[in-house]
Parts: C-alpha cells; structure tokens; sequence
C-alpha cells in the first residue's frame, strides 16, 4: 500500500487460525511485539514451527517430506504420509531444546534411512505401495549440484577445505553485470560449493544443469531432473576432465598392479570393493584405453627411433588411459546416486 493511504489502525495480533480461543495472546503495553511473537512461534504450544522444520529436515535426507508440499501446511497441502512420526518427531525436536544436531542423529540412526534402496521382496511391495509412501525402502535420490561438485573434488583429492573468508573475492558491485559491463565471477575455486558465489544472472553452468534452484524464489523442495545435457556435462566440463586426471594420479601412484588401482578407484568413488566382473571389465577397458592412447601419439612422433621419447609417450598413453577409467567412475549414476 501507500503510506500516503493510511488504512484503518490493527491491534497487535497473532493469526487467529493458529490461536487456542481460550489463551488469547497478551502484549506488553510500551513493547513492540516482537519478542512476544518470536517466543509464541518458537514456543511448545505453536502448531507448525517445530513440524515445518522436521519435515524439511526429513526431505533433505530422503528426497520427500512426511508431507510432500513442503511450503504447504494448509487445507490445500498434502496430509502427511506418517502423522503419528511427524508429531513425535516435533516433540522429540523440542524436548532436546531444539537441537538439530540430536534431530539428525535421531533421523539418520533410524532403521528407515538405514535400508537399502533394494528389497528382497521388491515385486509385491511394488503392488501394495508403487510410490515408496510406506518407506519399505530407502528413495534413491540423486546428489544435489553442489554435493556433486564437492564429491568431484574431494575423490580426486581436489577439494580445498579451508574455512572463512569471503564467499566473492572481488571488490563491491564488480560481480553484478550486464549487456555493457565486464563479467568478472569466476567459479574456478576448489573450496566447497558453500563458498562459490550465487549470481542470479549468472549461476554456475554445472549447478544450472543438476536443477539448482532459481535464485530469485523461495524453493522448498528442488525438483529433479535427468535430461542428455547432465551427460554431457560430466563427459566434457573442465572440471570433472581436470578432477578425472588427478584421480588417475593417485591410482598411478598407489600401486604398480592394475587390479589393485581398480580395486582403490572403486573405494574411492563408490566407498565399496568392485566385483572380480568389474575388475576384469577395467582392466579391458584400460588395456584397449591405452593401445589407443599409444597409437595416437605414436602417429604424432616425430622421431620414431628416439627410445626414451618413446617411453615418456607410453607414460602418457598409461596416464590417459587410467584418466579415462577414472572419468568413467566419476561420470556414473551409481557416483552421484544416493544408494
């Protein structure tokens, strides 16, 4: 409205669909109200702060809250799957003081985020609960975009995990743009995704494509997507090529045998032992990898009878190829799947 449009004056309330009729709200005659209305909306008698917070912390770790419209605890929003669980949850939640940290233990502890997303009795839970509602087993979900580029970096031993300091290292105003001025955000740090900066015109290309939220809008539950350009991405970026070659690094030095390079590539990127089938399905890979790699830069040599040039070229067939087994790992559903 206008402040030239003055309305009528409205007493200092608190909504009347979320009061008990019988405790109406009582405000200090020379107080603002605000810290009446802070310690109502935090207070054990509030109906929705503590089940608000439960739920979106629930649809972080599972993919769907207990109720699926995370921004919608109304007469249009959906009724929880687990009413009885979302209650205790809320008072379990403030009980503890309202400690997430007690909260996430409690969640994360449970039989329901322990399970598997595989069920030995798959087809007939299928039948009875197709949507997973009844959680009889864990919701593959992927990754976040942020949680897939810090994950790129830190198996590639990348990842900068420094604390502090200042999220856009340029001066005021340099990182905002348009049609007449110099772009000058860079998204080349190696610090966890929490440090890269967040331009609205300007999102990082990699967070664009695994749905990272639009900056101008309130987003409580991220939609999910799966479309050829994620492919591509982690087939040609910059940064998965460049976290792909210091994987192979690290394999190269861990082990002069190729199982055991497979062996701690699959520990590394998927925290499980591959199968003796994988092994020997890498170890191909490799083989047929490196013979081309070999031929390739054999054609471009222009000194074939030069020995030590020769093994210098197959050092570098040996590291393209392993760089390619290790993209082939990083590039995989199973690597940014929550399983």
């Amino acid at each position: 409205g206008s402040h030239r449009n003055l309305g009528d004056p409205v007493a200092r309330d608190l909504p009347k669909a979320m009061l008990p009729q019988d405790a109406p709200p009582i405000f200090a005659r020379h107080e603002s109200g605000r810290l009446e209305l802070a310690n109502w909306m935090a207070g054990s008698q509030h109906p929705l702060t503590a089940r608000v917070f439960v739920n979106r912390l629930w649809r972080w770790h599972f993919g769907r809250g207990l109720v699926a419209s995370t921004e919608n605890f109304g007469a249009l929003g959906d009724r929880p799957s687990h009413p009885e669980l979302l209650d205790w949850l809320a008072r379990s939640f403030m009980e503890s003081g309202w400690s997430t940290k007690e909260l996430q233990r409690t969640i994360l502890l449970s039989n329901a985020y322990r399970m598997a997303v595989t069920h030995d009795r798959e087809a007939e839970c299928l039948q009875a609960d197709p949507e997973n509602t009844w959680l009889w087993k864990f919701p593959m979900q992927r990754l976040d975009a942020e949680q897939i580029r810090d994950a790129l970096l830190a198996v590639s031993g990348r990842l900068d995990r420094s604390l502090g300091g200042k999220t856009v290292p340029l001066r005021n105003r340099q990182f905002v743009f348009n049609h007449t001025s110099v772009d000058h955000t860079r998204y080349d740090s190696l610090r966890r995704a929490m440090y890269l900066p967040v331009i609205r015109n300007n999102l990082y290309t990699l967070f664009e494509q695994f749905d990272f939220p639009d900056p101008t809008m309130p987003t409580g539950s991220r939609s999910v997507t799966v479309v050829p350009p994620q492919a591509l991405l982690m087939m040609n970026d910059e940064l998965v090529m460049d976290s792909a070659d210091m994987f192979a690094d690290q394999l190269l030095k861990y082990s002069q045998l190729g199982p055991q390079r497979v062996v701690r590539g699959y520990e590394l990127a998927y925290a499980r032992p591959p199968s003796d089938a994988e092994i020997a399905r890498a170890l191909e890979f490799v083989t047929r990898a490196r013979a081309t790699a070999a031929a390739t830069v054999k054609a471009k040599q222009t000194n074939p009878s030069d020995s030590e040039h020769s093994a210098a070229q197959e050092l570098v067939a040996e590291k393209l190829a392993w760089s390619m087994f290790c993209q082939s790992l990083l590039a995989s559903n199973e690597f940014i799947y929550v399983r």
